[in-house]
């Protein structure tokens, strides 16, 4: 990944999405004045983009996905639960919000769609990812091959320890192995690990893959962490947009 500054604020951006003209993404980092999960946070984030609209839902560690259409307003979204938003409409931002769950990127430079995900455990379980790339291979018609994906900063292998029965549910799909490791009598899951192995089984090409090697958990200073600063955790963002008067 990379730094972009803008206006005094730090963002971060994928190197492998960043060269296409189309998509224009960020990933905003911890700041007091950009704690997305305060109302103050994201009209000081609107005014940094220029007021343009943001679509976000209701995240709720699922795996249902919504389409913004061309006449979709931002409002009738905000109520909306699921995890992962796509488009074809350019001009608008999409967003998602998290605090150690993978915020995620799947971009079709080809068709020029996109989706975002808030993937979180329960929703990598219950294959948001797949179900999201096929729901852009059904509506777009886009290729697992061509699709190009980020997925961000997230709790890391080395901090996120689960139960047994958690852990378990990982064992049962995966498949390559080395994504769940017992250390000192704690399960230890690699999200990102699992993630992008099972993407690349369903035929993503793993070269236009990137994974961010932050560790939420870990890089206090650059990232909100719910699980180690509890139910007061603020969020950062994970925003992309398709490119207008191209």
């Amino acid at each position: 990944m990379k730094e972009k500054n803008v206006v005094g604020y730090s963002f971060l951006q994928f190197e492998n999405l960043s060269s296409f003209t189309a998509l224009e993404h960020f990933i905003t980092t911890r700041h007091p004045l950009l704690d997305l999960s305060q109302e103050e946070g994201r009209k000081r984030l609107e005014c940094i983009l220029g007021e343009r609209d943001i679509f976000t839902v209701k995240q709720v560690h699922g795996a249902q996905w919504v389409v913004v259409e061309e006449h979709s307003f931002p409002s009738s979204f905000e109520e909306t639960q699921a995890d992962a938003l796509l488009t074809q409409r350019k001009g608008v931002y999409l967003g998602v919000k998290v605090a150690d769950c993978l915020p995620v990127i799947f971009f079709d430079p080809e068709r020029e769609a996109l989706a975002l995900l808030h993937a979180g455990w329960r929703g990598i379980i219950q294959g948001i990812h797949l179900r999201v790339a096929q729901a852009m291979k059904n509506l777009f018609s886009s290729s697992y091959s061509q699709l190009v994906v980020g997925i961000g900063p997230g709790i890391g292998k080395c901090c996120f320890s689960v139960g047994e029965e958690v852990a378990e549910l990982f064992e049962q799909r995966e498949r390559r192995g080395g994504n769940v490791d017992r250390k000192e009598g704690r399960f230890l899951i690699n999200l990102k690990g699992f993630l992008f192995d099972e993407l690349v089984d369903q035929g993503f090409d793993p070269h236009k893959v990137e994974v961010a090697p932050h560790c939420t958990f870990c890089e206090k200073e650059l990232f909100y962490s719910h699980r180690r600063e509890g139910e007061g955790a603020g969020r950062f963002m994970l925003l992309a947009s398709l490119k207008e008067g191209r």
